[in-house]
């Protein structure tokens, strides 16, 4: 009896540790902060595919890091390819933010969509969603345009 005793403790001790570390997982879950990732992977000439396993190193670094985003993970949804082409891009965008199957990931930001060509369309209406759009590879003078295009930013240099 007496052992049993002090396994019975010995296991309210554990769960007493384990309870708050699973309350913080379980927080955390309804945590994810979500972008969508539109590029072209070159079956039409140009190709910026490249960069998905360099975004794939910023996301796990970021999320390796304490000091970055605490409290928060950062996700992406499946990689999109907009062909470099305007309407498959479109269909890209509103395959991964607006018809989304999983209804609980809200995304925050699109990065892509690779050519300046499948760009343009998304970064005309991303802001209606109030979804931020980061080009890395999109060149075209006229995305500087901030009336026409208010969420779109990029690091390629214009």
């Amino acid at each position: 009896v007496c052992s049993l005793a002090k396994m019975g403790h010995s296991l309210v001790s554990v769960v007493a540790v384990l309870l708050p570390v699973l309350a913080q997982l379980v927080a955390a879950l309804d945590r994810v902060i979500y972008f969508g990732h539109i590029t072209s992977f070159g079956s039409f000439g140009f190709n910026s595919s490249g960069a998905v396993p360099a975004i794939q190193l910023a996301q796990d670094l970021i999320n390796s890091d304490p000091g970055v985003l605490s409290g928060y993970l950062l996700n992406s949804t499946q990689v999109m390819d907009s062909e470099c082409d305007r309407t498959a891009s479109l269909d890209a965008f509103f395959a991964s933010v607006v018809y989304d199957e999983d209804s609980t990931r809200d995304k925050i930001a699109i990065l892509g969509c690779g050519c300046s060509v499948a760009t343009e369309p998304v970064a005309e209406i991303s802001h209606r969603w109030n979804i931020s759009q980061i080009s890395y590879s999109s060149a075209l003078a006229a995305l500087s345009d901030r009336s026409r295009f208010r969420n779109y930013f990029r690091t390629f240099p214009s």
